[in-house]
């Protein structure tokens, strides 16, 4: 008999991990609570728009995962630049990520001045004092940026995309995501322009963007048809009820949930979720999981509001995304911009513009419960004040409230994360990938190289965290 594979959540993860295990001879089951696949990676439609879940492109460095998309699941795919990302910052538009140089180059000399000399002196102190003292975000950034720098950008940006200080955010953020430039390359990059050396893991000017004209919805579309043509389904708009995972890993694991009204029951010899840790712990019935309930507590996750406004007119930006940072000022709640338009024309009804603004908050807080009115009044009062736009450009907002979007990184998180995980691999045999499942700040691309892995942990030896963790490592962040 084929053996059965329970999947909880149809994201890019959940997703990927069926098709590929369906394509092994699985009976893979894909049960999602929403009415729609993809997850954050979804695209929608709307008065004749097709419109995503916030900005998207797909880049990867895993030439696996590329020919996986583009030749397996046959993704139609054109490329796209995405150099082109500006910050708002100080009232003038660099280059995003900030980069010291483009902050002495572009910003008044007053400030230019200071941002140099305190990076010049921090730099030199670092010689110093490396690897002291590097427990949080706010410590490594000012131990290589300077204080001056730090307060002027980093910290408030910080406070605001992620809610809590810097101090309090785990020091891998910064490691992971800010480059560390030598202090020669900022003099020779701040007076000529000229790059040399070697480039960030995150820069985005090492690898090519592509995007499916269509969305990047599509992707997802073509991973449920694989799992369909092979056997499986997938089921939305279901309800867990609870989840049994006995300590005998031989032993099945039992889902209850409701689909349509419909109470139904699923047993399955694998179990792998994507939702999140959090979620996942209230749910399962399973011997000695109060040893977790501390660490999971410490492993919370970020809220998102998407407001789209539907313009009167064609295009307003040329960059693909537009990040904003400015400290002290009440009508910036947003973070990012990005307008549907510059992705694919394809997208677009009758040559009509629509941006999206993001608002990163926590669920049920004040600004989660702001009406739609008010978000819009708040944004476009910021948008007008600086010459973005004005409000009878705009016909139409739509907003799209996601009570989980990504992990926030506390300081320490890392020990709680393992012993969690560690226990629901090791003790339950449950499997955990994708951004929420694994508590990482994963990419579509890394999500499919997640999904893909899945399929070749569970087609051989029994599941441990040891073996799980070597092959999951670079995304433990």
């Amino acid at each position: 008999m084929k053996k059965r594979v329970v999947v909880l959540g149809a994201g890019v993860s959940g997703l990927t991990a069926g098709h590929e295990l369906a394509r092994k001879g699985f009976d893979v089951v894909v049960i999602e609570k929403s009415d729609y696949i993809g997850g954050l990676a979804a695209t929608f439609s709307y008065k004749n728009h097709l419109i995503d879940y916030g900005p998207h492109n797909f880049h990867t460095h895993i030439p696996e995962v590329f020919q996986f998309v583009k030749e397996d699941l046959g993704v139609p795919l054109k490329g796209m630049s995405i150099t082109a990302s500006k910050l708002f910052f100080m009232g003038k538009f660099v280059n995003y990520p900030l980069k010291i140089h483009d902050a002495i180059r572009n910003l008044n000399w007053r400030v230019s001045m200071r941002c140099f000399f305190d990076y010049v002196l921090t730099r030199v102190k670092l010689k110093f004092t490396r690897g002291k003292n590097e427990g949080s975000f706010e410590e490594w950034v000012k131990g290589r940026y300077g204080k001056y720098v730090y307060d002027l950008y980093f910290g408030p940006y910080v406070k605001k995309v992620w809610g809590l200080p810097g101090t309090d955010l785990d020091v891998t953020v910064a490691r992971k995501r800010i480059p560390e430039p030598s202090l020669l390359y900022l003099i020779v990059r701040s007076l000529t322009g000229f790059k040399f050396g070697p480039k960030h893991s995150e820069d985005p000017e090492r690898v090519t963007s592509h995007y499916p004209p269509k969305g990047i919805g599509v992707i997802s579309d073509r991973l449920r048809d694989g799992i369909v043509k092979s056997g499986g389904r997938v089921e939305l708009s279901c309800k867990i009820g609870s989840i049994e995972a006995p300590a005998d890993r031989g032993a099945e694991r039992v889902v209850h949930y409701t689909s349509g009204g419909v109470g139904k029951t699923l047993k399955c010899d694998y179990l792998v979720s994507t939702i999140p840790l959090d979620s996942l712990y209230e749910l399962l019935s399973a011997p000695g999981k109060e040893g977790i309930e501390k660490d999971v507590r410490e492993l919370p996750y970020r809220s998102l509001i998407l407001l789209y406004m539907f313009m009167k007119m064609e295009k307003l930006f040329d960059a693909p995304w537009i990040y904003f940072n400015e400290r002290d000022n009440p009508d910036l709640i947003f973070n990012r911009l990005y307008e549907v338009g510059n992705f694919s024309p394809e997208m677009i009804h009758d040559k009509k513009g629509v941006l999206c603004l993001e608002v990163t908050c926590y669920e049920n807080d004040e600004t989660w419960k702001k009406a739609n009115e008010d978000l819009f009044n708040i944004c476009i009062s910021y948008l007008e004040k600086n010459k973005f736009l004005d409000r009878s450009q705009v016909q139409e907002v739509l907003t799209k409230h996601i009570g989980v979007a990504y992990p926030i990184f506390k300081k320490g998180y890392m020990p709680h994360l393992s012993k969690t995980l560690g226990y629901l691999t090791d003790e339950l045999g449950i499997l955990c990938i994708g951004r929420q499942g694994l508590f990482s700040y994963a990419n579509v691309d890394h999500c499919i190289d997640m999904g893909l892995k899945a399929g070749r942990i569970l087609d051989g030896k029994p599941l441990r965290y040891d073996d799980f963790y070597k092959m999951y490592e670079k995304y433990f962040y």
